[in-house]
């Protein structure tokens, strides 16, 4: 029945595809594909005959169904049910077809259509990405990861494998109930892929590195269809590559083999305050950085937010957590002197804080970040770039623009995480003890309107250049871009250093020669 309704769909471009299926027929090997059944050549070859009035995306969404039936939807039917994103732009975007990948050989199969047909396609796996295109595509075909949710832990406690289609509070949901964990993303609807891929942010980092130096083996379909599995002894050029230099050069992720480890109750939430205590919470934070290493169990983060009128206007916060159920532990000591307007922290579990974290404001959306040395001089500089969020921001809330909702947020990268950074021979990021401690800066600014776009990015781009400018005239700019909180034309892998740099550009080579993930998976960061 699917075959017939994309059969009769409008058709929207009378081209035939870049290879005629009949010659798929003959030699399918030649293509990468096993024999196929006597039904699956019947239905290819009815394809066959109608294939000169379909556009490449019709006939790749075709052949896909016949080759993953019952997992295939087509825009513009009546099976077809849109899957929802983070932020509206992405939610905007629509695919020819989606498959509800159950498998890595489902997804081999799509991409050796992809690479038959020229029609692109993209990858969702929790859909955070703010930029239109980052996990969505118009016109292709859409691999919707969510069914490989798949959540299991090692007999010895010491690994757990993790389907790429979960959000991360599926994940603790699972591992909490066992009194285990993983390194892994703060916030509930996060997802596994996109995140650890991307870096990692953790409120286990200060023990353990980000999520991408804790990854023991990746399951990753490569650019020619074949599935492999990569760790340090197996692949370990791509073992390098996967950890935060995105799947999306490289390959589609389908498990994660994390380090498990004991994980009981932990102690933690948010804080709010007046803005009279910045310059209290600023300093508190600076500190925090600097000191992080004494207590590797310590991670927090701070915030600045426009809450609206009948909250006073702007509100700062904190995010303090502790790895054991120990409240207000030595080393939040002087956070703890600081008077909150609000106290939301308890002892809890990894899934109660991350639900608690979780934005769900599906707005227009957009992130861009940067980083600076927390050297001396570096609580200065906050104050100053918390002075311009404020100039920079506050105009457009003068202009009543709908929905706008800024917020700036730093985030430590301590030394005790880079030196975890390093394990099993290092990740991409290209970032070492020699940078000394760094936080990085992020905006996430939200607005309703699309005829907002121009004023509230420029204003956003332009808040971005003045805090690099200040931070590297205070000889504190760095060159490290944090993948998962940049805007896509910001210069991610060119802060990872010159020789990671072509270390990537040397691995993608060598799995993907013609650039397939380059030409046909587009729209996500590419080197």
């Amino acid at each position: 029945m699917l075959l017939a309704q994309i059969l009769l769909l409008p058709l929207l471009v009378a081209a035939a595809p870049s290879t005629p299926l009949s010659r798929l027929l003959l030699t399918p090997e030649t293509y990468g594909f096993d024999q196929f059944s006597s039904a699956e050549r019947a239905q290819i070859d009815q394809l066959t005959s109608r294939v000169g009035s379909l556009d490449e995306c019709q006939s790749a969404c075709a052949l896909l169904s016949i080759l993953n039936p019952g997992n295939v939807s087509i825009f513009g039917t009546a099976g077809y049910t849109p899957i929802p994103y983070w932020s509206v732009q992405q939610s905007e975007v629509t695919p020819a077809c989606r498959l509800d990948a159950t498998s890595a050989t489902s997804i081999s199969k799509l991409v050796k259509i992809s690479k038959l047909t020229n029609c692109p396609f993209a990858v969702k796996g929790g859909g955070h990405v703010a930029f239109a295109g980052g996990s969505s595509i118009e016109n292709g075909m859409l691999v919707n990861l969510a069914p490989l949710n798949q959540v299991t832990l090692s007999k010895d406690r010491t690994t757990a494998s993790v389907g790429s289609g979960n959000t991360w509070y599926e994940v603790y949901n699972v591992l909490d109930g066992k009194n285990v964990s993983v390194v892994g993303g703060r916030e509930a609807g996060v997802g596994v892929g996109g995140l650890t891929l991307g870096g990692g942010i953790s409120y286990f980092s200060g023990r353990y590195g980000w999520a991408c130096d804790n990854v023991k083996n990746y399951e990753l379909v490569l650019a020619n269809g074949s599935i492999i599995n990569v760790s340090p002894s197996s692949h370990p050029d791509m073992y390098f590559a996967l950890r935060g230099g995105s799947g999306s050069n490289f390959g589609i992720v389908t498990r994660f083999d994390f380090a498990a480890f004991e994980q009981g109750l932990m102690w933690g939430g948010s804080r709010a305050y007046s803005m009279a205590q910045n310059a209290s919470l600023i300093k508190s934070f600076y500190n925090f950085v600097n000191d992080a290493p004494t207590d590797k169990f310590a991670h927090n983060y701070i915030a600045f937010v426009y809450a609206g009128a009948a909250l006073g206007g702007y509100v700062g916060a904190s995010g303090p957590v502790y790895g054991k159920p120990e409240a207000n532990p030595p080393i939040f000591a002087e956070l703890d002197a600081i008077p909150s307007l609000v106290d939301a922290t308890s002892i809890t579990n990894m899934s109660t804080l991350a639900i608690e974290l979780n934005q769900t404001a599906y707005q227009r959306q957009m992130f861009r970040d940067l980083s600076f040395k927390n050297g001396p001089g570096a609580d200065v500089l906050m104050t100053k770039i918390l002075d311009i969020f404020i100039e920079e921001s506050q105009p457009l809330l003068q202009k009543n623009i709908s929905g706008f909702l800024p917020t700036l947020a730093l985030q430590p990268i301590s030394l005790n995480i880079i030196e975890q950074m390093q394990k099993n021979g290092g990740n991409a990021l290209g970032i070492t003890t020699d940078d000394g401690p760094l936080v990085i800066q992020n905006m996430d600014w939200g607005w309703d309107n699309e005829a907002d776009d121009a004023v509230v990015l420029g204003a956003m781009k332009r808040f971005q250049r003045r805090c690099n400018e200040t931070a590297t005239a205070m000889g504190l700019g760095s060159r490290y871009v944090y993948l998962n909180y940049a805007g896509l034309d910001e210069p991610v892998y060119a802060g990872y250093g010159e020789e990671n740099l072509a270390k990537l550009k040397d691995v993608k080579q060598k799995y993907d020669p013609e650039n397939l993930f380059g030409r046909l998976w587009p729209g996500y960061f590419k080197l």
